[in-house]
């Protein structure tokens, strides 16, 4: 519980991302940082601190169940998937599937790789929150601003202009944004995002 009290508010609880309630689905992930030595039921074990997880698509997408704030991710595969990503502030995209089990081992959590639907479907959402300081995103100018239409050529729509440089200022790979907006290298150039 967060409460604010003569302008101070309580430290929140890092939520505890369960993989066996996500699976199949479509997941936004922003690595942050490796925490080591964290108690548990089972002992000591680390985890992958996580800015947001969000998931994308499901019965829960869109609600309070989808979003994980300063989540904290256990399983070592998951773990060893997300730690090249920490510090570069760029979201992993990807499906939580159960790998295959080894001879008395659990089977593993993985993250399979994102399809073009998958891309857009994020880049959706990205868009959709860019205020949100999870998705670290600025907010660009509104499309109907008349002064930033003018200065997009004519070939490329306003809206997906607003979203290419969004994305690209996000650190977005430029196959993800090409994927989002569906602009090819010519016009991404046109519009000072660098192919």
């Amino acid at each position: 519980m967060v409460y604010e009290t003569a302008g101070f508010s309580q430290p929140a609880a890092p939520d505890i991302f369960k993989p066996d309630m996500h699976e199949g689905r479509l997941l936004l992930i922003w690595p942050t940082g490796i925490e080591t030595g964290i108690q548990t039921d089972y002992g000591a074990s680390d985890a992958v601190r996580c800015s947001s997880v969000v998931v994308l698509d499901g019965p829960a997408a869109g609600t309070d169940e989808a979003s994980f704030d300063e989540a904290l991710i256990f399983p070592s595969v998951l773990r060893n998937t997300l730690r090249p990503s920490i510090g570069t502030g760029k979201p992993v995209l990807g499906r939580l599937e159960k790998g295959t089990a080894k001879p008395g081992k659990s089977a593993p959590w993985l993250l399979k790789p994102f399809t073009a639907e998958d891309a857009q479907l994020a880049s959706n959402y990205i868009a959709g929150n860019a205020g949100n300081a999870a998705v670290s995103v600025e907010k660009s100018a509104p499309a109907s601003n008349t002064a930033a239409q003018q200065s997009f050529p004519t070939e490329v729509p306003a809206d997906k202009a607003a979203l290419a440089k969004q994305l690209a200022e996000a650190g977005t790979d430029i196959t993800l944004i090409k994927t989002a907006t569906g602009l090819d290298n010519d016009q991404l150039q046109s519009i000072g995002v660098l192919v």
